[in-house]
């Protein structure tokens, strides 16, 4: 596992997504790391809400809807599903909600030297934290 790697680091606080999919993915770190903390879910970790496009197959998608599937692939700031915008909702959550609540936390944490903070969340959020 890739926290395995991560060696002699102390990890002080970690924060999971409601998901089942992330809370999978902890109870597979445990089983390399049985110390870490016992997480604190966040709603504002949650993967992108794809509305009627959840659980679909890309080809399934670019045939029916073309235009919206070229905008998800070229322009995802413009992609409109179920008339709402699920990438600018998925970063205005990451910086209104998950993003205040591990910074603030991790400020705090740094001023007393604890140890690291692991995130536990999807490859979108992720992505819109690091940005």
């Amino acid at each position: 596992a890739a926290l395995a790697r991560l060696g002699d680091v102390r990890v002080a606080r970690t924060f999971l997504s409601p998901l089942a999919r992330a809370q999978q993915t902890h109870e597979i770190l445990l089983l390399d790391r049985p110390d870490l903390p016992t997480p604190t879910t966040l709603d504002g970790l949650r993967e992108i809400d794809l509305g009627s496009w959840e659980g679909r197959a890309k080809a399934e998608l670019r045939a029916e809807q073309p235009d919206v599937y070229a905008a998800w692939q070229c322009d995802p700031l413009a992609m409109v599903v179920d008339g709402r915008k699920p990438i600018v909702e998925l970063w205005e959550r990451a910086r209104s909600a998950a993003w205040p609540t591990l910074r603030a936390v991790d400020t705090a944490a740094a001023e007393d030297d604890e140890g690291a903070t692991l995130v536990v969340c999807h490859g979108s959020l992720g992505q819109a934290l690091l940005c």
